[in-house]
C-alpha cells in the first residue's frame, strides 16, 4: 500500500517559516473557481494500523495509515482521501507534515475491534514537559494515570 506523492511537479522552497511552491506548468483557473494543482505524484511509505484514542468516548477504533514524507518537500494540512488498488477506503485531514517526518491518517472506523476499559488505577499523577525548537519554547502538563482495557476482534486477519 501506498500514497501517491513521491515525484514533484513543482519545485518547492522554504520562504522564512512557509514553504513555496513554484508549478512546473502553467495553470488557469476561471474567476470564482477552485482548482487542485498536483505538487507531488508517486509512492510514499505508509503503514497500516489501527488508532485508538482515549476520552473519545468510542469503542471502536479507526483504519489508519502512518505516512513518511519521503518527498522532501513539505506536504501542507489538508483533506486526503485514501485508496488501495484502486479501491476507496476513505478520507482524512492530513497535519502539515515536514519533510522525513511520519504522520497519522485516520480514515474510517474499525467495525470488527472492540475497545472496553476493565479498570482504573485510582489517582493519578501530574506530568508536565518543556520543549524547545525553531524559536519556539512549549510547556506541556498533564495527568498520567493507569487503566487496563480489552481488546476483541471479530476477524482472525492480524491488526496492529
Amino acid at each position: 500500500m501506498g500514497i501517491m506523492a513521491e515525484r514533484l511537479d513543482a519545485t518547492a522552497a522554504r520562504l522564512g517559516c512557509f514553504f513555496v511552491y513554484r508549478i512546473r506548468h502553467p495553470v488557469t483557473v476561471a474567476s470564482k473557481r477552485s482548482a487542485m494543482i498536483p505538487i507531488a505524484t508517486g509512492e510514499v511509505p505508509v503503514r497500516r494500523l489501527l488508532a485508538w484514542r482515549y476520552g473519545s468516548g468510542l469503542h471502536n477504533p479507526y483504519q489508519a495509515v502512518e505516512v513518511t514524507n519521503s518527498t522532501g518537500a513539505v506536504l501542507d494540512a489538508g483533506p486526503v482521501s485514501v485508496f488501495e488498488q484502486d479501491n476507496f477506503l476513505g478520507n482524512s485531514l492530513a497535519e502539515r507534515l515536514e519533510p522525513g517526518r511520519k504522520g497519522l491518517l485516520r480514515y474510517a472506523l474499525e467495525q470488527g475491534v472492540r475497545v472496553d476499559r476493565l479498570w482504573r488505577e485510582p489517582g493519578s499523577r501530574r506530568v508536565s514537559s518543556v520543549v524547545a525548537g525553531e524559536g519556539v519554547l512549549r510547556t506541556y502538563f498533564w495527568d498520567e494515570r493507569t487503566e487496563a482495557v480489552t481488546l476483541r476482534k471479530d476477524r482472525s486477519e492480524k491488526k496492529t
